[in-house]
């Protein structure tokens, strides 16, 4: 039996990172999605840290030379569109990542505003306005399989 080369070992681990990043990315989605009607900012940031990791992943993946053919070969499916797959994921979620953008609250600086000043002078947690996030979320879990 040959040894296996390098770039073989690279691009397997890569695949193994690759499929769990999918899988947590799902997960992560899936329970923003599950959420109420608000959430509160703490929530969003952290879900968007979880995504924009595991979505450098992915890309680690997705751009190593010969990624594809050894997908492929892995998946024992020779005509799968494997990087194509990958680049509709990342879109999705930088779909996401951009609707984070849009559910955070901001001061008039653009500073994340992570506290409200209530009429009574007490303060409390800042909401997200999270309806469409959860469904950018929903629309990323249901598309990973």
């Amino acid at each position: 039996m040959g040894a296996v080369s390098n770039d073989t070992k690279v691009a397997g681990s890569l695949l193994v990172e690759a499929r769990s990043a999918a899988s947590n990315v799902k997960r992560y989605s899936a329970e923003m999605a599950a959420l109420g009607s608000s959430a509160s900012v703490n929530q969003v940031l952290d879900y968007s840290r979880h995504l924009a990791s595991e979505r450098a992943n992915i890309a680690a993946a997705r751009d190593h030379a010969g990624m594809e053919a050894y997908a492929q070969a892995e998946m024992g499916q020779p005509g799968r569109d494997v990087l194509g797959e990958w680049d509709t994921l990342l879109a999705a979620i930088d779909a996401v990542l951009a609707e984070v953008g849009k559910a955070v609250p901001k001061e008039a600086g653009g500073k994340l505003a992570y506290e409200t000043l209530n009429a009574d002078g007490s303060t409390s947690v800042a909401t997200a306005g999270i309806a469409d996030l959860k469904t950018a979320a929903s629309a990323v879990a249901a598309a990973i399989d």
